[in-house]
């Protein structure tokens, strides 16, 4: 859930390893959208974000 001013205020794992939850999470926590504005007025806005980890030098 983002609320009126950008901020990540709730968030629910849908699926995903136990221990990649916690840090795709964590990073949630520290990101910033713009506000959703309509007719002038900001809203909350519920939004399915997906992260993808990868391996790397294997």
């Amino acid at each position: 859930m983002i609320d009126t001013q950008g901020k990540v205020v709730e968030m629910h794992p849908a699926s995903g390893n136990p221990l990649l939850l916690i840090a795709a999470m964590e990073a949630l926590r520290h990101w910033k959208y713009e506000p959703t504005i309509l007719g002038g007025e900001a809203y909350p806005v519920r939004l399915l974000v997906t992260i993808t980890f990868e391996l790397q030098g294997r």
